[in-house]
């Protein structure tokens, strides 16, 4: 018969499991800010690029683009999304206003 300790004993074994270790952790946080830099540096290019450098069109498609697939993002998705967003915004004040900018642009 199990009591209530074993229970917590299973549970907690399990949530072990489940969770990476802290190396793989913050690898997985290292590469979450790299993507994040380069969605906004993607942004900011098409954003700032003249029509000289990028034709309106399309730095209006690629915008577009990116906006689709981040707002193909779950609730929980698009959270974590802002919190790194808000990392690399504390990190790097130059891409602060876009990090900020970027949630209430997409409507979340």
């Amino acid at each position: 018969m199990y009591d209530r300790r074993d229970r917590r004993d299973r549970r907690d074994r399990r949530d072990r499991r489940d969770r990476p270790p802290p190396a793989v952790a913050a690898g997985r946080a290292m590469i979450e800010e790299h993507l994040a830099r380069a969605v906004l540096s993607a942004i900011m290019l098409l954003d700032h690029a003249s029509a000289e450098e990028i034709a309106p069109d399309t730095a209006s498609q690629g915008l577009e683009n990116i906006a689709a697939d981040l707002n193909a993002m779950d609730a929980a998705g698009r959270r974590h999304f802002r919190r790194v967003l808000a990392r690399l915004a504390e990190q790097e004040p130059e891409y602060a206003p876009y990090s900020e900018e970027l949630p209430r642009l997409l409507g979340w």
